[in-house]
């Protein structure tokens, strides 16, 4: 019967919400769209998790330095955030360092969740029972922590391979293990009692079970809220689609059903908690996080377990939150992650209060987990059209307020304020260096119809130094700097230039030259030019496309639409989410079709014509080439051991901004 109710609850919440009611971008929204190139977003995010990889503490695996570092959860996000760079730049630069801090990290705390409960903070999560608390300080287990533990492990074991994998893969399991016994199963909801932890709670609230629910709390008040919730339904999902096991696709399914039944209506933001020992709401929905991790949740289980009857809820509840004007400046830049008090954690000078700076440390991860959701629902392709155009519009809405007000040069680095609303911090603050990271990161899967490509903003403001941790705790090695996806970074050297300009020439020159040849191949048909479609390599494939456990490899093949078009086939890409590409039918040939017979379509019998070339012309070209690149070579080599050099300072990224106000 719940489910039958969620289904039906989805077509209800598809015909009453306007999903075009923002169809048009308002001309008040601020830069809703990128003017840098994917190989320059690769630059400038690797720089800003560089900054954060330097303060990285070996022996736990948190990140430290500057204190007081990130909480127990932004680690596990940091870890995320390391393992998606590289997922999107087909690179392993953070590999080790991801494995490295996640075991550390686990080995110390196995439950994935310590936390020194202080006598303040179990005052205010527990107003029901304040003078039972007054005196207790020991350490708890919050299942919010554990599960974002659990999500970080699983996105990492998509990205890497061999035994890299199968740890991160294990840590996934082994994070929902701990969670599954908390969860009230319909027995457990209908006996009111849960035994491995002596607590009694409600059977049902308002004449519906709490089955579903996931506590909190390992100890203490029978509570659930969604920050625990959300990130559960997700967990499933993702290890419904990574083994099959239907044990983790129920588990989600019954939390889905108690979320829309007690803490979300679809229209209006996802409400905090609710206490199951007298079914009272705990703090109100005014708070971005809440909607952030279930619409993750709800996208993650839609796409991973093929069941779309959850997807119409998903789009109205997306198109409600798009909507909150409390969250947004009027140019939509977020500000501080809630609505119910305006001052809270707002920075408004350069040298704000402790308990300020304390309260943005929550605030910058409140809105970055929102952004996070709407993203995973952007990805996953599973927003209506001119949903999704505006969803990616508001994440490059807060790229570039990230990049134009929330910049400031500490010590020869970049760094980020924990607000983007145009008050840089002098000091480093690692949580909104964190949050900066993450936008930045998946800002690379993002695009708009309306981008350009101008790359005057890839580079540092003057002052700054190359984007490469000054020390690395895991390692000895020097660091080196590498270009995105193989793509050597713009300098403004003249240097640089010059010798960058005989690459272009030389390179050019012998495009031409082949060309040629390929044109005397050629004559006498017409043929479509080749292009290499680079996709991003997915976190996941769905059980539907590829059913067994094997990783199938990649194939290259041409595509049906253009004889002279070739694509990779792999399991499910994380979508490139342009707007042009949303709903449209996939034009790359599924793996269980015969990639043969594609093949076999696309052949010409005819014979190619030979092409006579000047091996002398050639052999010189190649050679003048040769001696270009080891130049250049010299160069990079000479500037990432920092060895002075001439070269100046790159442009400044504030020179976009004066002309995007």
């Amino acid at each position: 019967m719940q489910v039958l109710r969620l289904q039906l609850n989805s077509v209800i919440y598809c015909l009453s919400v306007p999903i075009g009611a923002l169809a048009a971008i308002p001309s008040s929204w601020r830069e809703p769209s990128f003017s840098i190139s994917r190989a320059g977003k690769a630059f400038v995010a690797k720089s800003a998790l560089d900054l954060l990889v330097g303060g990285l503490n070996s022996s736990s695996g948190v990140v430290t330095d500057p204190s007081p570092g990130l909480d127990i959860a932004q680690s596990a996000t940091f870890i995320q955030t390391l393992s998606r760079y590289d997922q999107l730049t087909g690179n392993r630069t953070y590999e080790s360092h991801a494995l490295a801090a996640f075991t550390a990290f686990r080995n110390q705390y196995p439950k994935l969740s310590p936390y020194v409960a202080s006598v303040e903070y179990r005052i205010r999560i527990l107003t029901s029972s304040i003078a039972g608390y007054a005196s207790s300080i020991h350490l708890i287990t919050l299942h919010s922590d554990t599960a974002r533990w659990g999500l970080a492990a699983y996105y990492a074991s998509t990205v890497y391979d061999g035994q890299t994998q199968i740890s991160f893969l294990e840590g996934a399991k082994a994070a929902w293990n701990l969670l599954q016994p908390f969860q009230l199963t319909p027995d457990i909801a209908l006996s009111g009692h849960l035994s491995s932890i002596d607590a009694t709670f409600e059977p049902s609230c308002n004449g519906s079970s709490v089955q579903g629910a996931v506590l909190w709390l390992e100890q203490g008040d029978v509570l659930t809220n969604s920050e625990t919730m959300g990130p559960y339904i997700a967990l499933s999902s993702y290890l419904y689609n990574a083994t099959h096991n239907e044990t983790y696709s129920y588990a989600a399914n019954i939390a889905i059903g108690f979320t829309q039944t007690f803490l979300s209506d679809g229209k209006t933001p996802i409400h905090e908690s609710i206490y199951l020992n007298n079914c009272t709401m705990g703090v109100s929905n005014d708070l971005t996080y809440n909607s952030g991790y279930f619409v993750e949740g709800l996208a993650a289980y839609t796409a991973m377990t093929g069941d779309h009857s959850q997807q119409g809820y998903l789009n109205s509840l997306v198109q409600s939150l798009l909507m909150v004007p409390e969250w947004y400046r009027s140019d939509y830049v977020m500000k501080g992650g809630t609505f119910s008090d305006t001052e809270y954690a707002l920075i408004d000078s350069t040298q704000p209060d402790e308990q300020t700076l304390v309260n943005s440390r929550q605030t910058s991860d409140w809105k970055v987990i929102f952004l996070s959701g709407l993203y995973t629902s952007l990805r996953f392709g599973l927003l209506e059209s001119e949903l999704a155009q505006n969803v990616s519009a508001i994440i490059a809405i807060q790229y570039n307020a990230i990049r134009g007000l929330a910049n400031s040069t500490v010590n020869g680095q970049l760094a980020y304020s924990p607000s983007w609303t145009g008050q840089p911090l002098p000091f480093l603050a690692t949580w909104g260096q964190l949050t900066a990271a993450e936008v930045l990161t998946t800002a690379l899967n993002v695009t708009t119809s309306n981008d350009t490509t101008t790359d005057s903003s890839w580079m540092y403001p003057s002052g700054s130094i190359s984007p490469t941790s000054s020390s690395d705790p895991w390692s000895n090695s020097v660091p080196t700097r590498a270009s995105p996806s193989g793509t050597a970074m713009t300098s403004s050297s003249s240097t640089s230039r010059a010798i960058a300009g005989g690459v272009v020439g030389a390179s050019l020159a012998f495009g031409i030259l082949l060309g040629l040849c390929y044109w005397r191949r050629r004559r006498g048909r017409r043929a479509a030019p080749i292009e290499l479609e680079i996709f991003a390599e997915p976190y996941t494939g769905t059980m539907q496309d590829f059913p067994n456990h094997g990783r199938p490899a990649r194939v290259i093949v041409p595509a049906m639409d253009a004889p002279g078009r070739l694509l990779k086939v792999e399991p499910m890409r994380e979508r490139n989410v342009t707007s042009g590409s949303i709903h449209q039918p996939s034009l790359t040939p599924s793996l269980t079709g015969s990639v043969e017979a594609i093949g076999r379509g696309q052949t010409h019998p005819e014979r190619p014509a030979r092409a006579v070339v000047d091996v002398g012309v050639l052999q010189r070209l190649l050679t003048g080439i040769h001696e270009v690149r080891a130049t250049l070579s010299d160069l990079q080599q000479h500037q990432a051991y920092n060895v002075p050099s001439h070269v100046s300072d790159p442009p400044e990224y504030g020179d976009v901004a004066q002309n995007n106000p």
